[in-house]
């Protein structure tokens, strides 16, 4: 499904962010990033995406290669790559249902894209992806009225609008409350289990890594320092994650993801 070949990327002001990270996700896995803030967890999960540029290595999607494609085959992976961000990055001022349907521009002509145009069959897929989040009933009311917590599931039914086979969440829940962070991971974890979704998702609390993740992938300065499934997540591997003072894992967005630049990533997926 996914795999990365000692995949590294330094920004221009020398900060080296991955240092050669090689990984495989096998399809209808629930994989967990984990790592202190600038170990490296955005930039991976947006070179996978292909919103930057690794400076050396390689992705494959499903046997296709990411990195070395041209931008036609690009967008068509990406098409069917799902990314959830943590500022949600819907549009306030749109309906839910619309920002729902942005999730199927890919998959319409390029002028009804420009027009906002949309059969029926897309306003039925967006419905079906409302419905499974628990926000039908939201359909035509403004984004920006809504909570985080459900503004965060309108995110995810517009990344389910997509019909994506690999998800991939950047600290999807790291600004929201503990009650609402188990509403969304619990929608996630569906969608995992019960569409066969390939997810992989960074987080910041251990906890609720060991409480939805399957397996966790550790980072450490740019480094996979462990890779294992969660029963194996012990105080050992926290040290080689963390450090010794353990879990120290930040709520804050990794420095290189802040670099990165979010606002203008949402229109390139």
């Amino acid at each position: 499904m996914l795999r990365t070949e000692d995949l590294r990327k330094r920004f221009p002001d020398g900060t080296e962010a991955l240092c050669g990270v090689s990984l495989v996700l096998r399809a209808g896995e629930m994989a967990c990033v984990l790592g202190s803030s600038g170990s490296g967890k955005s930039t991976l999960m947006r070179c996978v995406a292909g919103l930057i540029e690794p400076t050396h290595g390689a992705v494959w999607i499903n046997g296709r290669p990411m990195t070395s494609a041209g931008e036609r085959e690009r967008r068509r992976l990406r098409g069917h790559m799902g990314f959830i961000f943590q500022q949600f990055n819907l549009v306030g001022r749109l309906s839910v249902m619309t920002n729902v349907l942005i999730g199927r521009l890919g998959r319409v002509s390029p002028a009804w894209a420009i027009l906002h145009q949309f059969g029926r069959s897309d306003r039925a897929c967006a419905y079906r992806a409302l419905e499974s989040v628990g926000l039908a009933e939201k359909a035509r009311q403004r984004a920006d009225t809504l909570s985080g917590g459900q503004q965060q599931r309108v995110a995810i039914a517009r990344v389910l609008a997509q019909e994506p086979f690999l998800v991939l969440a950047d600290e999807p829940v790291s600004s929201l409350d503990p009650r609402l962070a188990d509403s969304v991971l619990g929608h996630l974890l569906r969608i995992n289990r019960e569409d066969g979704v390939t997810t992989l998702l960074n987080l910041h609390t251990v906890e609720l890594a060991r409480r939805y993740a399957d397996r966790i992938i550790g980072l450490g300065q740019g480094q996979v320092v462990f890779d294992g499934p969660v029963h194996a997540l012990d105080h050992d591997a926290l040290e080689l994650i963390y450090g010794p003072a353990g879990e120290t894992g930040s709520a804050d967005e990794d420095e290189e993801g802040a670099r990165a630049g979010t606002a203008r990533e949402v229109v390139a997926v």
